[in-house]
């Protein structure tokens, strides 16, 4: 059965997210991820939200389905499992939600 991750985003800092997103991939099977953005939230700026889900996060996932982050090395048997999150986050969907109906 197939298993959906939804990510509810708050920050505009992709790093915030990498590590709920291997998490999610390789320890709880997940293989749709929808990326959630809270419209009027007092705590985030939904302006930014195309901008880390298409730019930021989708980049530094890349860096690490090739084995860098920044000017780190990525050991190899990490590097695996972030080209399975890639492809993944690649066909990942996007949602909108008015902060005041949650």
């Amino acid at each position: 059965m197939p298993r959906s991750l939804l990510l509810l985003v708050g920050s505009a800092r992709p790093g915030a997210y990498i590590n709920t997103l291997a998490y999610a991939v390789d320890q709880l099977e997940v293989d749709r991820i929808v990326m959630v953005n809270i419209l009027y939230a007092p705590f985030s700026n939904s302006s930014d939200f195309e901008e880390l889900v298409d730019e930021k996060l989708r980049g530094a996932l890349l860096g690490l389905s090739k084995g860098a982050y920044r000017s780190m090395a990525i050991p190899a048997e990490w590097v695996e499992l972030y080209k399975d999150l890639y492809v993944k986050y690649s066909y990942r969907h996007t949602e909108r939600i008015n902060y005041h109906f949650f």
